[in-house]
C-alpha cells in the first residue's frame, strides 16, 4: 500500500489483517470481530472505560493516575495488580517485553518458562501475545481500574488486536517517537502504516460497537530532547491518528525538569493541537492532556527516585493535566516489581493531596516560553507539511531525510543527529545546535541568550562537556 495520510477502507484493513493475525497462533483467538465487540460491550462498564473517565475527570477538574505494568508471567502481573488495588489507581497500562516488541514470540515463550521456573522476571515486560486474549481479559476483569496498552516498538498490530478484544480502552499511538527510542533502521513509512492499521482498528471498534476508545499520543522521546521537538512530534502524530477516524486523543509529553518550561509545553499543546486538527478538518476531536515522568537518567536509591516521581506529579498537577502517568521508583533497576510501584502510587496520591486546586499562574516568563515553543512548533510542522505537499505522512518521511525532524541520543540510523541540547541557567532545555531544523530567528536568539546566561554564571563555554554534565545531572551524586 502506498504511504498516504488518508483513512483506510475496511477492505484495505481486512486484507492486511490476515497477515497480522498469522504472526502467532494466538492471533486466531481474535479473528471474529463481532464476537470481540460483543464481549467488550458486555464486560467493560463505563466505570472502566478510559475515555469516559478522562472526560469525567476533565469536567470535574480531577486527576487520573496511570501506572505502567509489565511482569514476565501472567501470575506475576496479576499479583502486582492485586498488591496495588487498594490504592485505587484509575488506570493501568500494560507494557510488553522486548521480545514481544520485536515479534520474537518464540524467545518470549522461553522467557516465560524461565521466569516460572526461577521465580523472578527474566523478561522486562508482559508477553501478552504469547498468553493470548483470555488471559488479557482476565487481567482486565481483575481490577476496578481501566486498562491501556503501551503499543511500543516497530510493529504493535497483533498486540493491539489482542488488547482491543480484551477490553483495553486506550491504546498508545506513535510512529517517529518509537523509532527514535527503540529501533535501529526500521523504515518510518512502514512504522506509520503499522500505526495507521491500529488506529483504524480503534475506529472500527468505536464505529461498529459504539465503544468510546481513546488513543494516547506521547511526546516522550529520549528524555533529553528539546521541548519544542516533543510538541512537534505530538502534533504530527495526532494528525496521523485522527485521520483514521479516532475521535478522542490524550497528548502526553515528558518533562524537561524546568517547571516553567514544562508547564508552558502543556499550555502550548492545548492551543496548537486543536488548531492543526481544525486546519485538516478535524473539529470534532476531543483533546486531553496527560503528563509523563522523566524519561532520562534515574537515580538508583529510592529516596532520590521518589523525589523525581514527586516532581513530575506536581508539575502535571500544576499544569492542569487530566491524567498523570507514573514510573516506579525502581526505574533505574531491572523490571520494577510490586513494592516499587506501590511506593510511586503512594507518593503521587500524597502529592496530589498537597497540590489540591493549585495551578501555575500565567507569569511573564511562562507566557514568553509558551510563545517561543509555539513559534518553533508551527515553523517545523508547517515545513513538514510543505515537504509532503500537504500529506503529513509523506512529509514526516521527507522531514527526517532533510534533517527537519531531528534529535540526538538515538539508535535510529536515519536521523541526522545534528542537534545538541544543553540546559540554561534555570535548567530549561535549549538548542546549542539545531542542525537543519527550521527554527525562527527569534527562537534561535532566545535559546542562545539563555545559554549565554549560564555560560556567564558558570564561567564556562557551552560545549559537549556541558552536555555530558547535563545528561547525568539527575542520577549523579548529590554532592
Amino acid at each position: 500500500m502506498k504511504l498516504a495520510n488518508k483513512k483506510w477502507t475496511e477492505e484495505e484493513l481486512f486484507e492486511i489483517r490476515k497477515d497480522v493475525l498469522a504472526q502467532w497462533p494466538t492471533g486466531k483467538e481474535v479473528e471474529d470481530l463481532d464476537a470481540n465487540i460483543k464481549w467488550v460491550k458486555e464486560h467493560i462498564p463505563p466505570s472502566k472505560n478510559r475515555n469516559v473517565l478522562t472526560d469525567k475527570a476533565a469536567e470535574e477538574g480531577l486527576f487520573e493516575l496511570n501506572y505502567a505494568v509489565g511482569q514476565a508471567t501472567f501470575e506475576m502481573t496479576k499479583e502486582l495488580f492485586a498488591y496495588c488495588e487498594d490504592l485505587k489507581p484509575s488506570n493501568r497500562e500494560i507494557y510488553t517485553d522486548s521480545y514481544t516488541r520485536k515479534l520474537k514470540y518464540d524467545l518470549a515463550e522461553q522467557g516465560i518458562k524461565r521466569s516460572e521456573k526461577e521465580g523472578y522476571n527474566v523478561l522486562n515486560g508482559y508477553p501478552m501475545v504469547n498468553y493470548g486474549v483470555d488471559k488479557a481479559r482476565e487481567l482486565v476483569e481483575c481490577t476496578e481500574a481501566s486498562t491501556a496498552l503501551n503499543a511500543s516498538d516497530s510493529d504493535p498490530r497483533l498486540l493491539g488486536e489482542i488488547a482491543l478484544a480484551a477490553g483495553f480502552t486506550q491504546i498508545v499511538s506513535h510512529n517517529l517517537q518509537e523509532l527514535i527510542q527503540h529501533t535501529r533502521d526500521f523504515p518510518l513509512a512502514e512504522r506509520i502504516q503499522n500505526s495507521q492499521y491500529l488506529d483504524r482498528m480503534i475506529t472500527y471498534y468505536s464505529e461498529h460497537g459504539d465503544i468510546p476508545l481513546q488513543a494516547q499520543i506521547p511526546g516522550i522521546l529520549n528524555g533529553w530532547d528539546a521541548a519544542g521537538f516533543k510538541i512537534v512530534n505530538i502534533i504530527l502524530e495526532s494528525l496521523l491518528c485522527v485521520e483514521q477516524g479516532v475521535k478522542d486523543i490524550c497528548v502526553n509529553p515528558s518533562p524537561c525538569l524546568n517547571l516553567i518550561q514544562d508547564v508552558a509545553v502543556f499550555k502550548a499543546l492545548r492551543e496548537i493541537v486543536p488548531e492543526y486538527l481544525k486546519r485538516f478538518g478535524h473539529e470534532d476531536v476531543h483533546v486531553h492532556t496527560a503528563s509523563m515522568t522523566w524519561q532520562g537518567d534515574w537515580p538508583r536509591d529510592r529516596e532520590r527516585a521518589g523525589s523525581l516521581v514527586a516532581y513530575c506529579v506536581a508539575m502535571g498537577a500544576l499544569s492542569g493535566v487530566t491524567m498523570l502517568r507514573l514510573k516506579s521508583i525502581q526505574e533505574a533497576f531491572a523490571t520494577p516489581v510490586k513494592e516499587g510501584w506501590r511506593s510511586s502510587i503512594t507518593i503521587a496520591k500524597q502529592m496530589l493531596k498537597i497540590i489540591g486546586k493549585q495551578r501555575f499562574p500565567d507569569t511573564k516568563e511562562l507566557l514568553l516560553e509558551k510563545e517561543m515553543l509555539e513559534k518553533e512548533a508551527r515553523a517545523v510542522v508547517d515545513k513538514v507539511i510543505s515537504l509532503g505537499e500537504g500529506d503529513v505522512a509523506v512529509g514526516m518521511v521527507r522531514g527526517v531525510e532533510a534533517g527537519v525532524l531531528d534529535t540526538f541520543f538515538s539508535p535510529w540510523k536515519p536521523l541526522k543527529q545534528e542537534v545538541m541540547v544543553v540546559r540554561d541557567n534555570e535548567g530549561a532545555a535549549r538548542y546549542l545546535k539545531h542542525g537543519n531544523i527550521p527554527l525562527p530567528k527569534e527562537v534561535v536568539e532566545y535559546h542562545r541568550q539563555k545559554i549565554a546566561e549560564r555560560e556567564k554564571a558558570e564561567g564556562v563555554v557551552a560545549d559537549v562537556k556541558m552536555l555530558i554534565r547535563d545528561v547525568t545531572r539527575v542520577s549523579g551524586p548529590i554532592i
